[in-house]
């Protein structure tokens, strides 16, 4: 699952987040928690998706070489 930036927080460069391994109502209920109080760039992501969170690999070698 992709969960994008706001506005705002893209305006200043925050990019977007993809969230693996989702199929679970504690994950489900955490993301509609996070994006509720402002997602990526506003709010740190709840401890219970930290280890599900990743760049693409492509996206990755992009950033490093940007």
């Amino acid at each position: 699952m992709v969960i994008s930036p706001g506005k705002s927080a893209r305006e200043v460069g925050v990019r977007p987040v993809w969230v693996r391994r989702v199929f679970s109502r504690e994950i489900n209920v955490a993301l509609v928690d996070w994006v509720s109080s402002g997602g990526p760039g506003v709010a740190p992501p709840p401890e219970v998706l930290r280890s599900r969170l990743f760049v693409p690999l492509p996206l990755a070698a992009k950033m490093l070489h940007s």
